[in-house]
């Protein structure tokens, strides 16, 4: 174990506790960061989400009481000339710019590190057709200002250097961590559902907000294609504004006995380590948190070939299937495979690799170079 250093100040900026795959990045990384020596405040706009429950012991929460992005610049600079911590992590495109502007009025911009961790471009574009371009121009002017560029990909820090032109010594990339103890001790509690009986049919499983990124329609489009020659089971754990145009598909194709959509869980583990399969069917990814966690539980994978993280964590293939994105067709036949018990590799040995205690040295060292030495 690493050795405990003195007391230096971490901020980690994040607007909420929403129950997404930042913020629980960003709680387990908070914990390790901790463990190490370095006093960690979690500022938030507002103390609220599912994962205040799971805030670490020993993590300072500081609420800044903000629901606007302008109150949340002048408050999160405010504390920043009010604590002066030797460093300022953010992450998510909207959170880094609030951070590099909050720092500039701060004269504080030699602290702050932001985070990338999606695919930028494919995400704009999606969610801002007619102004992507103008996000583009203003996160390049604020991104150049950072001290540094963690990314959690490679994919994601090419993108910041061909797309914004930022430099590549300036852009660095570290893998989200996997606390693989803690979700194995999770993963051992009982669902306490009939369909995960001994002898009930397969699960396939999905995690994941239900938003278009994450293109769940293709899940159950490949779903119903299974159905046609393998009894199974679907359930798609997360919650988003696709949750109407999903159930009306559901519908649609006569499914509503065998795909369910219970919404968040905050501990999906018990039926992550139960399925037969886990499928993400994303359009783009950063680093895929349910992928790691399901490698971590060894359960098998198919997923999308999308921009992004997931060939990496899944190394082009070795570690779970990859298919072509928005091809219900050969994602149904990947599920087919894993199934009749076509197996990849146990993932538990690649869950190793993103230990949660190297993850969190690696970004001591570049938050606050030497201080490991």
């Amino acid at each position: 174990m690493a050795h405990k250093i003195s007391c230096h100040k971490i901020a980690i900026y994040l607007p909420n506790l929403a129950g997404g795959g930042v913020e629980r990045a960003y709680l387990e990384l908070a914990h390790s960061l901790s463990t190490l020596g370095p006093s960690v405040d979690l500022v938030l706009l507002r103390r609220i989400g599912p994962y205040i429950a799971e805030i670490p012991d020993g993590v300072r929460v500081v609420e800044l009481h903000a629901t606007r992005k302008l109150n949340a610049v002048l408050k999160l600079a405010r504390y920043l000339r009010r604590e002066k911590p030797a460093a300022l992590l953010s992450g998510g495109d909207v959170s880094n710019a609030v951070a590099m502007v909050a720092s500039i009025l701060a004269g504080r911009t030699a602290q702050c590190v932001i985070s990338q961790r999606a695919m930028m471009l494919h995400a704009w574009q999606a969610q801002k057709p007619k102004t992507w371009w103008a996000w583009m121009i203003v996160l390049k002017m604020l991104y150049r200002r950072a001290k540094l560029i963690i990314c959690n990909s490679e994919a994601a820090r090419r993108e910041l250097i061909d797309n914004l032109g930022l430099d590549g010594a300036k852009c660095q990339v570290i893998y989200n961590a996997v606390d693989i103890d803690h979700i194995q001790r999770q993963a051992e509690a009982l669902p306490g559902d009939p369909w995960f009986a001994p002898d009930a049919p397969p699960i396939v499983i999905s995690v994941g907000s239900l938003s278009p990124r994450k293109d769940m329609a293709t899940l159950i489009r490949a779903f119903e294609i299974a159905r046609q020659t393998h009894a199974c089971h679907l359930i798609l754990l997360g919650e988003g504004p696709e949750r109407d145009r999903l159930e009306a598909l559901v519908r649609a194709c006569n499914l509503e006995h065998c795909v369910r959509m219970p919404g968040f869980v905050s501990n999906p583990f018990p039926m992550i380590r139960r399925a037969r399969v886990l499928v993400s069917a994303s359009l783009t990814e950063g680093c895929p948190n349910t992928l790691q966690q399901a490698l971590a539980c060894g359960t098998p994978i198919v997923a999308t070939d999308c921009p992004g993280g997931s060939s990496e964590i899944l190394e082009n293939g070795r570690w779970g299937r990859l298919v072509p994105v928005g091809n219900a067709k050969t994602m149904a036949a990947a599920i087919v495979r894993t199934l009749d018990g076509d197996l990849p590799p146990d993932g538990r040995a690649r869950a190793a690799q993103f230990d949660r205690e190297r993850t969190a040295s690696l970004y001591l060292d570049l938050l606050i170079p030497g201080l490991l030495k």
